[in-house]
């Protein structure tokens, strides 16, 4: 396992810390946890590209530590309207907006081009 690879393993191990820290009202933590989560969202495929050890696996790993924060977020944004905390509002707020950037920078650098669908 390269280190892009330890960081898409550690983004799909924050994902039930981040359900956690939203069902335990912790919202200053649970935006520091995303923003950790995201950052290493953009890190493992930079690193992966530049130190040319992108791989099947580590793409797999990525797609799935994806799915499993994006498909997080709906339930702990419920958990926190419950709980009331703004913060994680803004937190996801940030985070579709960032997916809204990256899908924009991909369909722009015409590497959508090569995705078999």
């Amino acid at each position: 396992m390269n280190v892009a690879d330890l960081l898409s393993a550690l983004r799909l191990g924050l994902v039930p810390v981040l359900l956690a820290l939203a069902w335990t009202g912790n919202g200053e933590a649970f935006v520091a946890c995303l923003a950790v989560s995201l950052a290493t969202d953009v890190a493992d495929g930079w690193i992966a590209r530049r130190l040319a050890r992108a791989s099947l696996r580590g793409a797999v790993l990525d797609s799935r530590a994806d799915f499993a924060t994006y498909m997080s977020l709906p339930l702990a944004a419920w958990w926190s309207r419950l709980l009331g905390l703004l913060g994680i509002w803004l937190a996801l707020s940030v985070t579709a907006i960032s997916r809204g950037v990256a899908m924009a920078l991909f369909w722009n650098s015409g590497r959508w081009r090569s995705v078999k669908v």
